[in-house]
């Protein structure tokens, strides 16, 4: 009888403990409770999409949706009409059980990675048609993936936004040698992998009235990047050339008054 009542006893304990535990906790507070007793909790929460395949390979990406930013005014999940944004992607071998950040080192918004050397049109920041930028498409070939990402406050509002300039970065398909190969302050209009050659074409805006804004007075330069050499992109036409073609352009077309 005595142990069927210390049984009778903890099950009551049980049941109160269940019953004042309420509604499920959300995302955030969990994440709260693992960062304030890391040693109690056994969850971390991660906001990621499902795993992406990388080609046949053994690696996949998970990308990470920045919920954070849906309480902000910085661009995020679903901010100014746009489709999803992540603020980074986990990369993972499912053969070795290794895994990684694609960067740790710095603030980014990822509107797009893509693995397809077709044509890519993506808009200008802030336009229109940015809601293209975001679709994403990875398909299996080639051995870089290509990513616009956000990363630099041009217009010195404090956030990362939509107006800001999408760079384009590569890494390999382990998310390994991550780096930007367009030039700072020009936002990549669309892009284009010369197969044969190993390079990248790229159309960039700049801002040509100093704006801070890429609107229709934004300068548009085309630029060329060699994924075998390395290095910097470099202008597809010199100065010299511009030039020439600009005062060609305004000998035979500019209105005599």
């Amino acid at each position: 009888m005595k142990n069927s009542a210390t049984l009778l006893a903890l099950y009551c304990i049980v049941l109160l403990s269940t019953c004042k535990s309420g509604s499920p906790k959300t995302d955030m507070e969990l994440y709260n409770d693992t960062a304030a007793n890391p040693a109690k909790s056994v969850i971390a929460v991660l906001n990621s999409e499902d795993p992406v395949l990388i080609d046949s390979s053994e690696n996949v990406m998970y990308p990470l949706v920045n919920k954070l930013a849906d309480d902000s005014h910085e661009s995020g999940s679903f901010s100014s009409g746009r489709s999803k944004t992540y603020w980074n992607i986990i990369f993972y071998n499912t053969a070795t059980q290794k895994y990684h950040l694609l960067d740790s080192s710095r603030k980014m918004i990822i509107s797009t990675y893509n693995t397809s050397y077709a044509s890519h049109e993506y808009g200008y920041s802030g336009s229109e048609g940015a809601g293209e930028v975001s679709s994403l498409n990875v398909t299996r070939r080639g051995s870089y993936i290509f990513y616009a990402i956000a990363v630099d406050d041009f217009n010195k509002n404090g956030m990362l936004d939509d107006e800001d300039p999408d760079y384009l970065f590569i890494s390999d398909k382990e998310g390994n040698n991550f780096k930007q190969i367009s030039p700072d302050s020009a936002n990549v209009n669309s892009w284009e992998l010369i197969e044969k050659t190993g390079k990248v074409l790229m159309q960039t805006v700049k801002d040509g009235n100093h704006d801070k804004k890429f609107s229709d007075d934004a300068v548009v330069i085309p630029y060329i990047y060699d994924l075998k050499k390395g290095g910097a992109a470099e202008q597809v036409f010199n100065l010299k050339f511009s030039k020439m073609v600009n005062d060609l352009h305004r000998k035979l077309w500019l209105v005599k008054k």
